[in-house]
């Protein structure tokens, strides 16, 4: 895990190197965000996931044409395939780090005091982010955030990492099924690739949008940071900066950087009991942390939502911040 993040950091940086001479501009957040140019490597996507499944259907039809198929051709088929798919996963994460590149490099470039997000750790759950990797466990604050994590296998990551199995499989699959014609069922091989191209697409948009959002979220703490500190004074609010983190689920790297801005302005040192003791009178606040979280929410989170009715709050907060509308969130939180 840490050779992968460390190599993935190291791309990022290099990519971002190769910026410094884009004559590019974009004017906000916004706009970078919602802009063409991510149409570009989306279909950058399709293409590597149709050219990489190529191979692995010309050794397949191959051993097809073969009523017995010796050893030889099995194991070159199954060699070919595996140098497919790490080809296929090695381009995907390279343009993943190429479009993480150019974000944080236009970003800098609209505002390089308040969007500097080029801090390794930062720009490291950026990387884990597009490569499927999980977060760092680290426990601080006298919290443990995993002790209400729910532990559920993800099958949309298990399918990413069997998809160029599982296309070949589903196309066949369906082809048979609804093809009743048996000489047309040996064109089912050719669907493989572009049902593993749009799928290649697909991940990469949902990755790279999620990436966007979790450098969203990072946004909104900094704006916390520099506008709305002596909110932090009180410490009802503090606490409930911890009660959000201990309930995340695990650990929140702009969550941990708004706890340690706090603990420099007001140190703070609580027991773990205190900290789910905390009156949650500041909803405004709760519901802003909430909506950090871009994934499916916990059981135990779904019950404070709805216990301290802000589910509606959490789901306009969610909207805006994938719609990039930072002036929406600014304006949210000088009410606060």
């Amino acid at each position: 895990m840490k050779i992968l993040e460390a190599w993935g950091i190291d791309k990022v940086n290099f990519f971002y190197q190769r910026f410094s001479n884009s004559r590019t501009k974009h004017q906000s957040i916004h706009g970078l965000f919602k802009s063409k140019i991510l149409y570009l490597p989306i279909t950058l996507a399709f293409i590597i996931g149709f050219i990489f499944t190529l191979p692995i259907i010309f050794f397949e039809l191959i051993l097809n044409l073969y009523q017995e198929p010796t050893l030889f051709n099995v194991t070159l088929y199954l060699m070919v395939t595996l140098i497919s798919v790490f080809l296929e996963f090695y381009f995907l994460f390279l343009l993943s780090f190429i479009t993480l590149a150019y974000y944080i490099h236009h970003l800098y470039q609209i505002d390089s005091d308040i969007y500097d997000i080029t801090q390794e750790e930062f720009v490291s759950t950026l990387v884990r982010t597009v490569m499927e990797l999980p977060e760092k466990k680290i426990i601080k604050y006298n919290l443990n955030p995993y002790e209400y994590k729910e532990h559920k296998i993800v099958l949309l990551s298990l399918v990413y990492k069997a998809k160029v199995m599982l296309s070949n499989i589903v196309a066949k699959f369906i082809v048979k099924k609804a093809l009743t014609r048996s000489s047309l069922r040996v064109y089912s091989a050719y669907i493989a690739a572009p049902i593993t191209g749009i799928w290649d697409s697909m991940i990469f948009y949902k990755t790279i949008r999620e990436s966007q959002y979790k450098i969203m979220v990072r946004f909104i703490v900094l704006h916390l940071i520099q506008t709305k500190m002596k909110i932090f004074q009180k410490e009802e609010n503090i606490q409930l900066v911890l009660f959000r983190y201990y309930y995340f689920g695990e650990y929140h790297n702009s969550l941990d950087q708004l706890l340690q801005n706090i603990y420099q302005v007001k140190a703070f040192e609580y027991s773990k009991e205190s900290y789910l003791e905390v009156g949650l009178s500041n909803l405004k606040l709760l519901s802003l942390l909430f909506a950090f979280k871009n994934g499916l929410f916990s059981s135990k989170e779904k019950t404070i939502i709805l216990e301290n009715k802000i589910y509606e709050n959490v789901k306009i907060i969610r909207k805006n911040i994938r719609n990039s509308d930072m002036q929406y969130l600014k304006n949210y939180i000088s009410q606060m």
